[in-house]
């Protein structure tokens, strides 16, 4: 897995900001990520601007308070990740309108798009979780701040078994729109993991062209059905399943959403997402 401890630093965190104005707080980014070693040979200025062509490309700001302003620059060696909170919220262009009070930033290195991705996959279903956003923006202290995030995704390197290889392929039927992007994220967020999307149609596309059918259906639409399949290390596969079902115990008794995992006998080559 993608684990935000690797990268997230106290140094680079502010809390209870009271700025009011997008641009400043995309200026304030930058000022606190060139604190970091890794930004050492970029300037200031190269870091905002990068940040602001990101915005201009569209707005990084979701729904329910918050954003993920980021973007990536040559010549660094490692992500660095931040967080900005502001209580009383500020205009940022949101998905819904409203205004953004947790604003969790990362500036990646250009050649590692896969890793940056799975962080953005990683940091978004965090956010998402119950209550998540209301605690954050109360704390008062860096220190604080970074904790709760780090029990939040609290994980024992110990336990990984390094010589096992063994890996196991997860095939996600989807009906239910809703739950995509969320099980899409969860699979983004695991570490070297393959994933590919398939089209796919419902049993009953097919059987309303049916004459002993037809007569069940008025309509010839098709709705939203998606496979997703995905290759996961042994050692990611029991946390992965218990985040999907997660998911799919959330959707309730309405059908949409089956999951299957199978061991994976061979394995050769490798995708990019």
């Amino acid at each position: 897995m993608i684990f935000l401890g690797d990268f997230l630093q106290k140094d680079y965190i502010l809390p209870h900001s009271d700025l009011q104005k997008k641009d400043n707080i995309l200026e304030k980014i930058a000022e606190l990520a060139k604190n970091s070693p890794v930004l050492k040979n970029i300037k200031q200025s190269e870091i905002y601007q990068a940040l602001k062509k990101r915005e201009e490309t569209g707005s990084t700001a979701f729904s329910h308070d918050i954003a993920i302003p980021h973007c990536t620059l040559e010549n660094i060696d490692k992500i660095v990740m931040g967080v900005i909170t502001i209580p009383a919220g500020v205009e940022f262009d949101s998905l819904d309108g409203e205004k953004t009070r947790l604003i969790v930033f990362m500036i990646s290195p250009a050649s590692q798009r896969n890793t940056h991705i799975r962080l953005l996959s990683e940091t978004s279903r965090l956010l998402r979780l119950p209550n998540f956003i209301n605690q954050v923006v109360e704390m008062e202290k860096p220190e604080t701040i970074y904790q709760f995030f780090m029990d939040k995704t609290r994980y024992d390197k110990s336990e990984e078994i390094e010589e096992e290889e063994e890996k196991f392929i997860f095939h996600v039927i989807v009906q239910d729109e809703d739950k995509f992007e969320e099980l899409l994220e969860i699979f983004t967020s695991v570490q070297d993991c393959y994933i590919s999307v398939m089209e796919v149609e419902e049993a009953s596309y097919y059987m309303r062209k049916m004459p002993l059918f037809a007569s069940f259906w008025t309509s010839d639409g098709k709705g939203f059905s998606k496979l997703i399949m995905a290759i996961v290390e042994k050692k990611w596969t029991n946390d992965t399943i218990r985040k999907l079902n997660l998911l799919i115990e959330d959707a309730g008794k309405n059908p949409g959403i089956m999951l299957m995992v199978q061991k994976l006998f061979y394995f050769s080559g490798s995708l990019n997402i």
